[in-house]
């Protein structure tokens, strides 16, 4: 029935929870660089790149998508831009762009630039610059620092210039020992300061999380038998801009059947049949900002006995790892919690006659193969260390993460001839995107349906 699908998407879609959030203030960007400038040595340069574009074929690209580092910093969006942090003796920082020049030929052909003025007008910066003065700038005020902050292997060009500096002898050099000496990978500083989210960043996750929520909703009453993976696709990504965010924050997962059972699917080329599970795992970015949930659902509208059992088990196992997410918590307890669960619940049906102990040790992994969490924010897998000093991290207020434990018993896998032929070919996973903070766990994905109950009655009323 494609007439379902067209009625449905988008112009039914429920609408969003709430109104979009005010964007990130220009006086919190001042103050995360300020935070960063703290960090900077006395007489020294941090540079942070733009994305390059990408070459999708001939003379047309990827869609563009800056840096998370130069967004989280200074909040600009367009295409080229280096953002430069310059510390001197006194350790007072200024913080300058370098961005592409107006241009009336070139904004005709690939869109409207704001230029030095409007960069230094609308941008939490204390000077602009235009790109093309970048490597005379950096030539001329180079030898003036002794650190550069800078991470190479991104940018060659830039790289091959800093080479040229801190090997170049010259006289200031060798009498007065100036010029810089020494390159700092900035990342772990950026990881560090990114890692705890402000409630403004909060928030525009949440935003993200609502409009992937309302997606999924769509995408769930628009499933039939009689559709293919990529019309699921098509509804979801369509969703997301028809609601205003920016694009999807990585490239949709649609699984039917066993291509459940594929974690990173993204073929979704594949017809849905009867009977089969879908999973969908599916984020927008709003904002720069991403979401990352996962749900799934029956294609024909109803679980069969065993999906339902293997399906409330994984429910099971996820709002039990959410509980966990507490101020104080190891990092890795929601998933020490889950994998419990998950092993019992798997022994008591039957799937695996060994032990607990051995079920945890050794077969476990053969059906769920992946931590429960990752953290999530400017990037889908965001920065920050996992296990500081080799010891788990404990979670604090503003951080953010996912919850996502999952069963996956492919029919193909020949690993798996040892569970019984009525649990093959089901793969569940359920996501959901938490923040930390002193009152408990706030999931900022709660509105997109996850119960058995919730899923069916939905696809029932389409």
């Amino acid at each position: 029935m494609p007439s379902r699908l067209l009625l449905m998407a988008p112009f039914s879609m429920a609408p969003i929870a709430s109104s979009p959030p005010p964007p990130i203030s220009k006086h919190e960007y001042q103050k995360r660089q300020s935070q960063i400038s703290q960090q900077l040595s006395a007489r020294s340069m941090l540079i942070v790149p733009n994305n390059p574009t990408r070459s999708r074929s001939r003379d047309v690209n990827h869609r563009y998508r800056p840096s998370s580092d130069v967004l989280y910093l200074s909040g600009w969006l367009e295409e080229e831009g280096v953002l430069v942090a310059f510390s001197d003796a006194t350790c007072s920082t200024s913080w300058h762009l370098f961005v592409a020049p107006k241009d009336a030929e070139r904004e005709t052909w690939t869109g409207r630039r704001l230029g030095v003025i409007g960069a230094e007008d609308e941008f939490p910066i204390d000077q602009a610059h235009v790109i093309g003065e970048f490597d005379g700038w950096i030539s001329e005020n180079i030898g003036n620092v002794g650190t550069i902050y800078h991470v190479f292997g991104e940018h060659s060009e830039l790289d091959e210039m800093l080479l040229r500096a801190l090997s170049e002898e010259n006289r200031d050099r060798q009498r007065l020992g100036k010029g810089p000496h020494q390159v700092i990978d900035p990342r772990e500083m950026f990881a560090e300061a990114r890692l705890r989210k402000s409630p403004a960043e909060v928030e525009q996750m949440r935003y993200a999380a609502q409009i992937t929520s309302a997606a999924h909703k769509a995408a769930m009453v628009a499933t039939s038998p009689d559709m293919g993976e990529w019309q699921i696709e098509a509804t979801l990504e369509g969703a997301f801009r028809w609601l205003g965010a920016d694009g999807w924050a990585y490239p949709s997962i649609v699984g039917g059947g066993d291509n459940a059972t594929i974690l990173h699917y993204q073929a979704n080329n594949a017809p849905l049949l009867a009977g089969d599970l879908l999973l969908v795992d599916a984020g927008s970015e709003y904002r720069g900002y991403t979401s990352d949930v996962t749900r799934t659902w029956p294609i024909s509208g109803s679980f069969s006995t065993e999906q339902r059992v293997l399906y409330n088990l994984v429910l099971s196992a996820q709002e039990a790892a959410i509980n966990a997410c507490v101020v104080g918590a190891p990092y890795d307890e929601p998933h020490n919690v889950a994998k419990e669960i998950l092993a019992q619940g798997l022994h008591d049906l039957g799937v695996f006659s060994e032990s607990m102990d051995s079920i945890l040790e050794n077969f476990l992994q053969l059906v769920y193969m992946h931590n429960t969490s990752h953290w999530i924010g400017l990037d889908v897998h965001d920065v920050g260390v996992y296990r500081p000093d080799d010891s788990p991290r404990l979670l604090e207020e503003g951080m953010v993460l996912t919850i996502e434990p999952g069963i996956y018993i492919a029919r193909w896998r020949s690993d798996l001839d040892m569970i019984d032929s009525r649990w093959k070919g089901i793969g569940v996973r359920i996501e959901d995107d938490v923040h930390i903070t002193s009152d408990g766990p706030d999931v900022l994905s709660a509105d997109c349906p996850k119960t058995i109950d919730e899923i069916e009655s939905l696809m029932c009323s389409s």
